[in-house]
């Protein structure tokens, strides 16, 4: 049996890490009406749409089963809210955000 060539072999290693790429995105935490806000943490949806979420401080890591509860977790009191940030902005996830992350 012949091995592929390489480049063959290194495009379909490139496809195998394009199919199963995680997407990125920051929480953030927003005080009251939009006055101010920061990034919490950062996260990956995988396609299985588990999460897994770091605190920037790196004191919090956290494997979930959806994007609502990424928020949740870094929601603070009344006046701090939490809402996810996509790295992609033309990344749309199938499972709705913004109802569910209202504050």
């Amino acid at each position: 049996m012949t091995e592929p060539p390489i480049e063959t072999f290194e495009e379909s290693l490139r496809g195998l890490v394009e199919c199963q790429l995680p997407r990125l995105f920051a929480v953030m935490q927003v005080y009251r009406e939009n006055e101010d806000a920061w990034v919490a943490a950062w996260g990956m949806q995988f396609d299985d749409g588990k999460v897994e979420v770091t605190s920037v401080d790196g004191a919090r890591r956290l494997r979930l089963g959806s994007l609502r509860l990424a928020a949740c977790s870094f929601r603070r009191d009344p006046d701090i809210s939490a809402r996810l940030v996509w790295a992609d902005p033309d990344y749309e996830p199938t499972e709705p955000a913004e109802p569910a992350l209202a504050g």
